[in-house]
């Protein structure tokens, strides 16, 4: 009996233990139903104003029956993914004088795919991302992969050897997002977004990572999408200090701001496989590539109803880690066809008119580099100061177009007038004078954000509640305003406090940075001087390093040696982060 008394005593606070760790109290249960309910609301919800209620056909008009608009929609992507025509005699020019791979690089492109880069690219996808038409989640993906590994390696070889893989690996599913602007029932007010099966994102994942260790290698550092040690802060710092320096010495120029329509979309396969060889990719790696891009196709989900397959046959696929570097090597030769060209202007670097600092500092001659373009992806700018220097460039994009498919999209192309002095040219594209957006950053004739949206954002950004409530709510969920200053320092490289010098507040002289941009990429990409006003400019540090220079200092980074910014911090003269 009290054996069996016991066995029940161990039995009940055994179920007593279980019962208290997994069942939560009843206000936890209370609040999880009620969050439950609330997020199937919102839910519902969403999937109303989502509804795509109806869509404009070119002839039939408004269209609202389901099949009449599944219709619409499968036309216009096909259409979209259709073989795009392009002219092979343009393909010399663009390939001309390109920089290609060493040896090196190729090996490391072209090995064999290994189960430990697989799992370790399945690692680095983030969880809780949406499926793709399998079903298949990360986190299960991440469960299975280590029993099933060597027979996913195996697929991929035996794809290799015939040339394709299994039906399924490639299937996309394209869903269709409503933009902010107004809808008015046309297929491009829509956003398409791409959803892939994990098992073609850890292919892709595997050749991203090995790619991006090379990309700094062959695309110029005015390209800055994706690319290691490059950010876009590089390009928005630098383009604000362009615009603030001829507005100061009132230089009349014009930014082209260049729209590009469906870049990713309209690139032709042939000139895409070509880009890769011209670089110098090895086969293995091209035929992986070209692996991912045969008999690829996507499904349609439209109100919930999925349309049949329509064949991907034109385009950077989208939906992976490797579209963004794909498309970066294709539109590297138009850039490169731009900075080349002696009939498209440039700017010079602010800074660059210490022309004796500069030459004592860098010890070479390349003291006379122009800036002809930046780009981030598919978002590209140029300078023009008079209709011909607009001409000139256009016919680039034109050539590019001819030979990639591409096109530009004259009525959204866009040029900012930095001159309150002079009226602009007769530009042929849109003109712009009190203020311009680049790279989604409203900048006005300073370089400054304009008023209008330091006012929207004041009505609410600065409330203490949206920084510091939880992010469940909407907010920023920052401990403390402090702190957060304290990190953005910390993420800057500088921490500015009373005691450091007001010389050092701009202590970057522009054109060094980018000089000494392959030594310490952050000193370019985050402490370029923006100005506020007309006390504080580049001559103070031009005065400041002068007087290092007389001292004896050594600025040149040679081997191992320190940079000059470095030496500084060595010296105490301002402190490091």
């Amino acid at each position: 009996m009290k054996s069996s008394s016991r066995v029940k005593q161990k039995l009940h606070d055994a179920l007593t233990e279980k019962f208290v760790n997994s069942i939560p109290s009843q206000n936890a249960r209370d609040f999880k139903c009620l969050s439950n309910l609330a997020k199937a609301r919102l839910s519902h919800g969403k999937a109303n104003q989502s509804r795509i209620a109806y869509l404009i056909h070119p002839s039939k008009g408004r269209v609202e029956t389901e099949n009449g608009m599944m219709e619409i929609c499968c036309n216009f992507y096909q259409d979209l993914y259709n073989v795009k025509p392009i002219d092979t005699s343009y393909w010399s020019e663009l390939f001309e004088d390109i920089t290609t791979l060493n040896q090196n690089d190729i090996d490391l492109l072209d090995r064999d795919i290994t189960a430990g880069e697989c799992f370790e690219a399945l690692k680095a996808i983030q969880l809780d991302r949406v499926p793709g038409d399998d079903g298949l989640t990360i986190e299960l993906w991440r469960f299975i992969f280590p029993i099933i590994g060597g027979h996913f390696i195996k697929m991929v070889n035996i794809a290799k050897d015939k040339g394709h893989f299994h039906d399924g690996l490639l299937n996309g599913l394209l869903t269709l997002l409503k933009k902010e602007s107004e809808f008015k029932g046309t297929m491009k007010n829509f956003r398409p977004l791409s959803l892939m099966n994990i098992d073609y994102k850890i292919i892709t994942k595997v050749l991203s990572s090995r790619l991006k260790k090379v990309m700094n290698k062959i695309i110029h550092h005015n390209q800055i999408a994706g690319i290691p040690g490059r950010t876009i802060h590089d390009n928005i710092h630098l383009i604000r200090a362009i615009i603030d320096h001829h507005s100061r010495n009132r230089i009349p120029l014009g930014i082209t701001m260049w729209d590009q329509e469906k870049a990713f979309d309209r690139v032709n396969h042939l000139y895409f496989f070509e880009v890769l060889r011209q670089f110098g990719f090895g086969n293995n790696f091209i035929n992986m590539i070209k692996l991912l891009y045969t008999n690829s196709i996507f499904t349609i989900k439209f109100n919930n109803i999925l349309s049949e397959k329509v064949f991907f046959n034109s385009g950077i696929r989208q939906g992976c880690s490797l579209s963004g570097y794909l498309y970066v090597l294709c539109l590297e030769l138009l850039l490169n066809l731009i900075r080349k060209n002696p009939k498209i202007p440039g700017v010079l670097v602010p800074g660059s008119q210490y022309r004796s600092l500069v030459n004592t500092i860098l010890q070479n001659d390349e003291t006379n580099i122009e800036i002809k373009t930046l780009a981030y992806a598919d978002d590209v700018c140029t300078f023009a100061f008079n209709t011909n220097d607009e001409f000139e460039t256009y016919e680039l994009f034109k050539k590019y177009s001819y030979a990639s498919g591409g096109k530009t999209n004259d009525t959204k192309t866009v040029i900012f007038w930095i001159s309150d002095c002079l009226d602009p040219p007769s530009f042929n594209a849109k003109i712009e004078r009190e203020k311009c957006t680049f790279l989604r950053i409203p900048m006005d004739t300073q370089g400054q954000l304009p008023q209008e949206e330091i006012d929207k954002m004041s009505t609410s950004f600065y409330k203490i509640p949206n920084l510091c409530w939880k992010k469940e709510d909407c907010a920023f969920g920052l401990i403390h305003l402090e702190s957060m200053i304290i990190s953005y320092r910390i993420k800057c490289g500088l921490t500015i406090t009373n005691t450091t010098p007001k010389i050092w507040t701009f202590f970057a002289l522009p054109y060094v940075g980018l000089q000494l941009y392959k030594y310490s990429p952050w000193l370019w990409t985050n402490l370029i001087p923006h100005l506020h006003n007309d006390k504080q400019f580049f001559s103070d540090v031009a005065i400041h390093t002068a007087k290092w220079l007389k001292r004896g200092g050594n600025v040149i980074n040679n081997g191992n040696d320190k940079s000059i910014y470095w030496r500084f911090i060595n010296l105490n003269i301002y402190q490091p982060p």
